[in-house]
């Protein structure tokens, strides 16, 4: 199950977040977006690994898993994030992340707006195309 979905840069700037737990909420998305920065240069400088995925706790029931895609007219990347329990496929991972890239790739790359709603509509809609494959549960609204 997805916990919390984000899209950052290599500059540490948040341009898209969903959170699917109340937990995530209370983080601050560029916070995040500059650990995901930070643990995306770890891994491609010294280990030479572009794709990372970190788990967390004693039985690893819990983890981060970071899917680069590279911007050929900068030196930025663009990160997609998934936090998840269990282990979401990764090709299903970089089928949601290629999906949502080739439709957001103008916002992504050129614009200097971080929240843009034109992407995060786009994004939702992709999303929810994989909703029961990322075991996301709908909120009851009242």
């Amino acid at each position: 199950m997805i916990k919390c979905f984000l899209i950052s840069d290599s500059e540490g700037h948040a341009y898209y977040k969903k959170s699917y737990d109340n937990s995530f909420d209370k983080v601050d998305s560029n916070l995040l977006g500059g650990l995901i920065s930070a643990i995306s240069t770890f891994s491609k400088e010294l280990l030479n690994k572009r794709l990372a995925r970190i788990y967390f706790g004693d039985k690893m029931a819990e983890n981060l898993t970071i899917i680069p895609k590279s911007t050929f007219n900068s030196h930025r990347s663009i990160y997609f994030i998934f936090f998840s329990t269990n282990n979401l496929s990764i090709s299903l991972m970089k089928e949601i992340s290629s999906a949502i890239y080739i439709e957001t790739k103008s916002f992504l790359i050129n614009s200097a707006i971080k929240n843009n709603p034109h992407l995060s509509v786009k994004a939702e809609k992709i999303i929810k195309k994989y909703d029961n494959q990322l075991g996301i549960i709908k909120k009851n609204e009242d």
